[in-house]
């Protein structure tokens, strides 16, 4: 097989020239970027050498031969609509709400001319990112570029790709000062005030137990018994370690308002909306609560909040960790239920929402 890389044109993308039985075969890289495509190239040679060998071996050894680079090319006839990309990622495995969320938010700022997965160059993830995450967290930048990665290399196949736009654009470097710091009282007061529900009842639940932002949303009615929420931290659920939380009796006040339409405590029905998942960050933008020397701001910063109640109430380390689901004295002695000392959350300061 004899390979080159051609532009058709001045500005246009590169194509990968090749020949199968006599026949030459364009097929796009889909990108103008001749450095990124010469590393298609470069990775259509190994991959066609890689094969030679393997077919060598699979003749010796009576098995089945391996998939040619030209068949892996000639995916590239197929085509996967944009809106078709999570039912088809769903067809191989779960897609979490974090990475439909962030499907959402991309897709949404997309050219409108842009309609199929193949459509999606590197240079359009890049620009992407660097648009809309540049200035923020380099861990918010990694997170929407590892959730948008692993979807196009599960759909590979069914849009007929090479590889994922995502796939060679690098993680951003964490800067070690990186941290969350926690809400002051007044800065927890104004947020609790002023959120929408459901924003303000997971603000208030998230005050009382520090659990993260996926978890608020995540609760159920069925995990809160006899005044004590046993809930299954997402973050640690490999692990299968619950955390139990006793109920500060402001938080049960709060929780007797809210209704109970289905399971979900604060009502979330799922909605995976780009403006849902800004709203939190606008919100503390308009009321003027911002990063500072202590750390940066966040929902979650509600769970810092939490742990430094604690401690100033004196309850001990290890229950503590119990509470917040920290496996370690570095994070904040393994998993604790010790919901005796726990209870001792019952008589935290209130908030006086």
């Amino acid at each position: 097989m004899i390979m080159a890389i051609i532009q058709k044109k001045k500005k246009g993308n590169y194509y990968l020239v090749y020949q199968v039985d006599g026949k030459q075969i364009w097929k796009s890289t889909g990108t103008n970027n001749k450095k990124l495509a010469r590393s298609f190239e470069d990775t259509a040679r190994k991959q066609n050498s890689e094969d030679k060998l393997r077919r060598k071996m699979a003749e010796l050894l009576g098995d089945k031969p391996p998939v040619q680079v030209e068949t892996i090319l000639a995916l590239k006839n197929k085509r996967l609509k944009l809106e078709d990309v999570i039912p088809s990622a769903e067809k191989y495995k779960d897609i979490s709400i974090d990475k439909k969320r962030a499907w959402d938010r991309f897709t949404e700022a997309l050219s409108k001319d842009i309609r199929y997965a193949d459509q999606i160059t590197a240079d359009v993830a890049f620009a992407y990112l660097n648009k809309h995450y540049s200035k923020q967290k380099g861990k918010t930048w990694n997170n929407n570029r590892t959730y948008l990665n692993s979807i196009f290399r599960i759909i590979l196949v069914d849009a007929g790709m090479m590889e994922s736009p995502f796939q060679r654009i690098i993680q951003k470097r964490l800067d070690d000062g990186e941290h969350q710091r926690p809400f002051t009282e007044d800065e927890c007061t104004a947020i609790i005030g002023a959120a929408k529900e459901p924003w303000r009842s997971a603000a208030i639940i998230a005050y009382y137990t520090g659990l993260r932002q996926i978890d608020c949303f995540a609760l159920k009615w069925s995990s809160i018994q006899d005044s004590i929420i046993t809930h299954m931290p997402e973050k640690t659920r490999r692990y299968n370690r619950a955390v139990k939380i006793p109920i500060h009796p402001e938080l049960q006040q709060h929780l007797n308002t809210l209704s109970h339409n289905n399971d979900t405590v604060v009502g979330f029905t799922g909605s995976r909306k780009g403006r849902f998942s800004r709203y939190f960050g606008e919100l503390l933008t308009e009321l003027g609560i911002t990063d500072n020397e202590n750390g940066t701001v966040e929902f979650n910063c509600f769970r810092n909040t939490f742990i430094t109640r604690c401690r100033a109430a004196g309850i001990p380390e290890h229950v503590i960790r119990g509470i917040v689901g920290h496996v370690s004295s570095d994070m904040t002695d393994l998993y604790s239920h010790d919901t005796t000392g726990a209870m001792a959350i019952k008589g935290l300061t209130k908030g006086g929402f």
